[in-house]
């Protein structure tokens, strides 16, 4: 059965309480919260205990509680990440520039290193 958290839909538990635990941590004006548990059943409920520290203090305070996730009825397609994506073009071009780049000027790297 699909549940839906931060208005999408997910095919299983498992990844909607992985989407949850990912929105961790949350950085507000006064202080920070951060994911300290979590587990999930099969009907969608999540229970979690975080963990919130002022940011002028050191004082650390737990919280736990319980979110119901909602059934929905289509699962959401996979998002593609065009970050990673350019991330690996960039990582391509460089390789093969640098590759290009050395290939065009190794004579020269070669004459320079012999007289040195």
């Amino acid at each position: 059965m699909p549940f839906a958290y931060a208005g999408h839909c997910y095919a299983t538990t498992e990844e909607a309480l992985e989407q949850f635990q990912s929105s961790f941590p949350v950085w507000g004006d006064i202080n920070v919260t951060a994911h300290a548990s979590s587990s999930i059943n099969a009907t969608g409920l999540i229970t979690y205990s975080v963990l919130t520290r002022p940011i002028a203090s050191n004082t650390v305070s737990s919280r736990t509680g319980s979110l119901q996730l909602a059934a929905c009825g289509t699962v959401d397609a996979p998002v593609f990440d065009p970050v990673a994506a350019g991330g690996v073009f960039a990582f391509f071009f460089v390789g093969v520039a640098g590759t290009w780049y050395l290939s065009q000027n190794l004579g020269l790297i070669l004459e320079a290193v012999k007289k040195w």
